[in-house]
């Protein structure tokens, strides 16, 4: 695939007033973007990054979602082709997170307060990208627990667009730091604090995973994150940062 025509929106959040810091999201945001830069060689142009903001921290919010989605519609009605606006769409993202009662894994933005909540669905957002058909794969990694909270009710997802009649020719790979209900793991890797399933994609993605060949494929990658993340979260049970509301 062209890695110029391949896109990322890459989210680190550590500072978190009303629910805690974290210290692994900056480091790895910035592993994130140097294997895209400065291994498959994707334009910087083509990366947004959110990350801390200095005043109060309450950005990004779920509005900029909604308004990052709605900039690839513009693009897409300028463009042309079965998957107009690129091969390949990363959507990666470190933080705080949690599972509503009903299952669905969600991102904490800082603007959440105990009375304030704003989050974003990560399943819906993922499904908004794959029915609008912009791109030919996406690629989603979410390093955040995924405690159930009986008070976080699912998050309401206002974008709902109609399928595109190869919305079914999408490709999409997603990992996830946990299982519903568990807690996700960032853990000090020679002195520098990141999580455990970051570090575990990236490691697959690099070769790890790769066949004789040297080619990765999902069910391959999806196996060496599995057992990567496992062996490294029993080996460092005694990390106590965790990436929890």
């Amino acid at each position: 695939m062209d890695t110029a025509k391949h896109y990322a929106l890459i989210v680190g959040l550590s500072q978190y007033p009303s629910v805690g810091t974290l210290k692994g999201p900056v480091n790895d945001l910035q592993d994130v973007s140097d294997w895209l830069t400065k291994e498959l060689m994707v334009p910087e142009a083509n990366i947004t990054r959110w990350t801390d903001t200095p005043k109060l921290f309450r950005r990004p919010s779920a509005d900029d979602f909604y308004d990052w989605i709605l900039d690839w519609v513009e693009k897409a009605k300028q463009a042309t082709g079965t998957f107009p606006l690129g091969d390949r769409l990363y959507v990666y993202y470190a933080g705080h997170g949690y599972n509503a009662t009903t299952g669905q894994q969600s991102m904490i933005m800082p603007r959440s307060t105990p009375e304030t909540w704003n989050v974003v669905p990560m399943v819906p957002l993922r499904e908004s990208l794959r029915l609008r058909a912009h791109f030919q794969e996406v690629v989603v990694i979410f390093d955040a627990c995924r405690d159930t909270l009986g008070y976080g009710v699912d998050a309401v997802w206002l974008d709902q667009p109609q399928a595109a009649l190869n919305s079914n020719q999408v490709r999409v790979f997603s990992a996830f730091a946990s299982k519903t209900g568990k807690k996700a793991k960032e853990v000090d890797f020679n002195g520098r604090w990141a999580g455990v399933l970051t570090q575990a994609f990236l490691a697959g993605a690099k070769g790890y995973a790769a066949d004789e060949n040297g080619v990765v494929y999902a069910n391959a990658m999806k196996r060496f994150v599995i057992a990567a993340v496992k062996d490294r979260s029993e080996e460092r049970r005694v990390g106590k940062e965790c990436r929890s509301r």
